[in-house]
């Protein structure tokens, strides 16, 4: 087999090695005997360790050739250059180092399960168009892309929990993959995994997923465990009857007939759920949104709202925020889990309603405006108040005593008592002058 050439060749004698290749018309390749130059002395020692010699001894194209497993976890590493020496290598386990680059892997045809795990790696760059490898591990890296995966026809499973991950549509390129990971990443939708006839094994805690179609068709799953993300609806799940292992904890579900055909279940986790109710008036009956597997409700509690159980609802007698919740056990298949959860809503009062407009308003100014009044033409020498002086004062007066769809008679009575009291005291004053 050739194998490619050391970065740092030794040859037996420099210038007959310069004057071979040029007798050849082509670059030497590394001899058997040459040594292979590790950038990382840490990397060196593991790959010495292998072998079973010291860590700082020399290793050869040859050594380096023949090893097929590499256990390299937690040994300070930051560079992988002199791996692509590593030709036969089939099992490498880097987990726990500091590994940046995967690049001299590329060309490592036989690898067949490859760990990166906890590096600060970014790309997946030296993973790509590996026809045989079946495993890969990236969790608590900094991968967040990995359409470069997209053809590993091999792949079985493939590991990337607590990364930046939140595209799964290159998954569709991968029609042998049977194990998919990526609890705590940025994962808001499934799309792309319908496209995996073969899934078996799906583990995507602690993401934003909530919707479950793409699930509808994957018939071969047998483990799914979806806790801490949004799920409200799991109908989609009814049709996945060989599945056996199923976690839901901490979703908004609050109806759980749809997994009642779940004959396969040995573990089942429904609990923590929380559900949020729009608000509700005072008295009101909310309806019972709780649902088991039986497709019957299951009566919550509170020491905030009037439960009945008999009708399947509740209601308020106050205003505020409330709290209830339910806990029950689900027998589905062979397995016996929790179902439970807390919900919360607002009541409401009821609102107050419009003044009714027939009520009787009394006016606060009662003259009426279509009987004018015509003011008394002061006599010559009179010293008496004048009639349209006076009128307003008495008006306002007995009007307010009286009712005002008579105001204007009270008005008018008043404003004649009033002129005739002042023509009589005129004559009088008059009299008294003559006299």
């Amino acid at each position: 087999m050739n194998r490619r050439p050391s970065k740092n060749k030794l040859f037996a004698s420099g210038i007959a090695g310069v004057v071979l290749s040029l007798a050849v018309g082509a670059p030497a390749m590394a001899a058997p005997g040459d040594e292979v130059a590790f950038a990382d002395d840490k990397l060196r020692s593991c790959v010495n360790n292998e072998i079973g010699q010291a860590p700082d001894s020399i290793v050869t194209e040859a050594q380096a050739g023949s090893i097929t497993y590499l256990s390299c976890g937690s040994q300070g590493i930051e560079s992988l250059a002199g791996a692509e020496h590593l030709t036969s290598l089939r099992y490498a386990h880097f987990t726990d180092n500091s590994i940046s680059d995967a690049t001299p892997f590329a060309d490592l045809d036989e690898l067949l399960h490859v760990s990166l795990a906890q590096n600060p790696i970014s790309s997946t760059a030296g993973l790509e168009g590996h026809s045989k490898l079946a495993r890969i591990f990236l969790y608590n890296t900094e991968v967040d892309d990995i359409s470069g995966l997209k053809d590993l026809p091999s792949l079985f499973g493939l590991y990337l929990g607590n990364t930046g991950l939140s595209d799964l549509t290159p998954l569709a390129g991968l029609p042998s993959l049977q194990q998919f990971a990526a609890d705590d990443s940025k994962i808001s939708s499934l799309s792309g995994v319908e496209s995996l006839p073969n899934l078996s094994q799906l583990v995507l805690n602690g993401n934003h997923i909530s919707d479950l179609t793409p699930l509808a068709g994957a018939t071969a799953m047998q483990q799914l465990l979806l806790n801490d993300n949004t799920i409200s609806d799991v109908t989609p799940l009814s049709g996945l009857t060989t599945m056996w292992q199923l976690e839901l904890s901490n979703n908004h579900i609050s109806n759980v007939s749809g997994l009642a055909g779940l004959s396969a279940l040995e573990d089942l986790y429904v609990d923590g759920q929380t559900v949020g109710l729009p608000d509700i008036t005072v008295g009101e009956p909310q309806a019972n949104p709780i649902v088991s597997s039986d497709g019957t409700g299951v009566t919550p509690s509170s020491t905030t709202a009037t439960v009945d159980a008999a009708a399947n609802s509740w209601t308020y007698t106050a205003a505020g925020t409330n709290e209830l919740t339910w806990e029950t056990e689900l027998n589905i298949g062979a397995a016996s889990g929790p179902f439970s959860g807390t919900i919360t809503q607002s009541s409401v009062a009821a609102p107050v309603g419009p003044t009714d407009p027939t009520d009787p308003i009394v006016p606060t100014d009662p003259v009426d405006p279509a009987a004018p009044v015509t003011p008394e033409t002061p006599q010559p020498g009179d010293n008496n108040t004048t009639a349209n002086e006076v009128t307003p004062v008495a008006a306002q007066s007995l009007a307010q005593t009286g009712s005002p769809d008579l105001s204007w008679i009270a008005f008018t009575s008043a404003l004649i008592v009033l002129v005739g009291g002042g023509l009589v005291a005129a004559r009088l004053t008059r009299r008294n002058t003559e006299a």
